[in-house]
């Protein structure tokens, strides 16, 4: 846990005037929390430094005391980023989320807020972003077209205006189940309330679980013995959370991330893998038994659609296996759709046949550019060494396995 610098921190409220008691309140701090980290060299959580941070306009860095204080004349001034351009430039560099956190010095949560609307930022903030993506103020904060307008819900062409990988979703939906991408994209709103209904129901069956074992943790408390089933006080708060996210349509489990009593109990990273309606779809995925249609992969390796999150669903694959007989097994083959070097609808009909596979897989291979080859082949490698690193392999084991 970090630090604070106890005369950085008074110096900070001071310059913007703040009593203790208005920067508790600001801050979402107890008084007494406050007086002590003035006072005291003391560790405080991530989340009570990013509200102290917030709370006076700089960056959490400035009250550890790792950077220097904004000259009085000319503090942070809030730039704006534009959330299209960010993640289109986050995704241009294939980062994930993650990734781009650890490299910006930018926590997870708050890139999440900035690539889901229009934000002003501080610039130490802004500064650190644009330099982790390698580019400039201009195409961070737009309006530079980085990604083109959304085709409007009637347009039968929308799903050439996605990514390739989401394009050969869409193709793949079609090949399997015959419904064309206009008729996908008519269909999603309905889809998508009944999955976010789904979701909620979900939820609240399982809180209803947890309050049955609360009733039991109750009784088990009676006994001195175990005094520690006292604190199923803070399970039942935290059910109330959850309940109250259910009430108000929280699909995204955001109410519960962003609760001050929570925030106290877990850390941020605890909080950050709250997301209800990615573990509802993937339950239901699991409970429908539908592996090789509908594949999630948490990890960013191997999603066809998807570095990160999309909208509270994991990156995901659909129809692996229909792609899979399409490519004949061949990596290459797989790459020149996924990656978009080739469309779906553009294999010749005649190499669509049965018997004309390996004239397919010939074809598609073909058409893989070098460039998704090369970068593909050194990502390929790159697992290949961790996994490697990880289980303790010798690379240089003989065909037996066998280490030498």
């Amino acid at each position: 846990m970090p630090t604070i610098d106890p005369k950085r921190l008074l110096e900070l409220r001071n310059r913007r005037g703040l009593s203790r008691q208005a920067l508790a309140a600001k801050a979402h701090v107890s008084e007494r929390q406050l007086a002590r980290i003035e006072t005291e060299d003391v560790q405080v959580r991530s989340t009570t430094l990013e509200r102290l941070a917030r709370a006076l306009d700089v960056d959490g860095a400035v009250i550890l005391g790792e950077e220097p204080l904004p000259a009085a004349d000319d503090e942070d001034s809030p730039l704006e980023i534009d959330p299209r351009n960010l993640r289109a430039l986050r995704e241009a560099k294939r980062l994930s989320r993650r990734q781009l956190a650890a490299k910006s010095r930018v926590s997870e949560r708050q890139l999440a807020r900035l690539e889901s609307s229009r934000k002003a930022v501080r610039s130490t903030t802004f500064r650190r972003i644009a330099e982790a993506l390698g580019t400039g103020s201009k195409e961070l904060s737009g309006p530079s077209p980085l990604q083109p307008m959304p085709a409007p819900p009637e347009d039968v062409h929308v799903g050439l205006r996605v990514s390739p990988q989401l394009r050969l979703a869409y193709d793949l939906v079609g090949a399997r189940y015959g419904p064309t991408r206009k008729q996908i994209v008519e269909l999603a709103p309905l889809l998508f309330v009944l999955l976010a209904e789904g979701s909620l129901a979900w939820r609240k069956k399982r809180v209803g679980e947890v309050d049955e074992l609360v009733d039991r943790l109750r009784d088990l408390g009676k006994d001195s013995q175990l005094y520690f089933a006292k604190y199923v006080e803070d399970i039942c708060e935290a059910a109330d959370v959850e309940r109250n996210s259910i009430r108000t349509a929280d699909v995204l489990g955001d109410k519960v991330r962003g609760e001050d009593f929570l925030c106290e109990l877990f850390t941020e990273d605890d909080l950050y893998g709250v997301v209800p309606f990615a573990d509802y779809l993937c339950s239901l995925a699991e409970d429908m038994g539908v592996g090789g249609i509908v594949d999630f992969f948490p990890n960013d390796t191997d999603a066809t659609v998807g570095y990160d999150t999309i909208w509270g669903a994991e990156p995901y694959e659909v129809c692996k296996d229909l792609l899979g007989e399409i490519t004949g097994g061949s990596k290459y083959a797989r790459w020149a759709l996924v990656h978009g070097d080739v469309q779906l609808s553009k294999i010749p009909r005649d190499l669509l046949k049965p018997e004309a596979k390996d004239a397919r897989v010939a074809w598609l291979e073909s058409k893989l550019s070098d460039d998704v080859r090369n970068r593909q082949d050194d990502l390929e490698s790159m697992r290949t060494l961790e996994a490697v690193e990880k289980e303790g392999i010798d690379p240089n084991a003989n065909q037996t396995g066998e280490a030498q």
